[in-house]
């Protein structure tokens, strides 16, 4: 309801508490651990919302962290003390958001500036003329999969496994690399002595 009632995009994902779809429990630092895992490994710039101390671990790793300002009566009695310790103590740099914009805000808008939800600036794919990147299917192939047995076995460590993932990385190059960035044609000289093509990766 509040991205429709805001008009905030549509294909903004929202990740909210309670469980996974998976059966997991999320606690404050499953929150954290959920965004740390999005910016890793998706790259994504994530926006957290919180309204109590069990949301601060979220926040405090949030590339825009905002604190939800609700009603006086039944909002968080001991976020204040929390905000203002991990401000002063944990470099937190956070917006607070008033819903409704009647509310009193929490500490003061030197430490805490206050926003409107409207303010906030998603950039999608299409916003900043990004293409979406093309889906290669490799995982359930044979030869990925065989290529991906050593990385899942635990007598394989150390060098062996270092060796294992460069041959994961070789075959992702040569199979899908060159399809999307294209090779260039040059010749050399063949052992036998005379010209052929030679194909080096754009």
């Amino acid at each position: 309801n509040v991205l429709r009632n805001h008009r905030l995009p549509q294909d903004v994902l929202v990740l909210g508490s309670g469980r996974f779809p998976d059966g997991l429990v999320v606690t404050p630092s499953v929150k954290a651990a959920a965004v740390c895992h999005l910016q890793r490994f998706h790259a994504a710039r994530v926006y957290a919302f919180g309204d109590s101390p069990l949301d601060l671990p979220m926040l405090k790793v949030a590339d825009r962290p905002v604190v939800v300002v609700g009603d006086e009566n039944t909002r968080s009695k001991t976020m204040d003390s929390a905000l203002l310790d991990a401000i002063d103590n944990d470099g937190l740099r956070a917006l607070q958001v008033l819903l409704p914009d009647t509310v009193m805000p929490r500490l003061d808008a030197t430490k805490l500036p206050i926003m409107r939800l409207s303010d906030l600036k998603f950039v999608t794919r299409e916003a900043s003329g990004l293409r979406r990147r093309p889906r290669l299917g490799v995982v359930n192939r044979p030869t990925a999969q065989l290529l991906m047995t050593p990385t899942r076995d635990w007598e394989v460590a150390g060098p062996s496994l270092r060796h294992a993932h460069v041959k994961i990385g070789w075959f992702l190059a040569v199979q899908h690399l060159t399809g999307l960035l294209g090779v260039e044609p040059t010749t050399m000289r063949h052992v036998h002595g005379h010209m052929v093509k030679r194909l080096s990766a754009s």
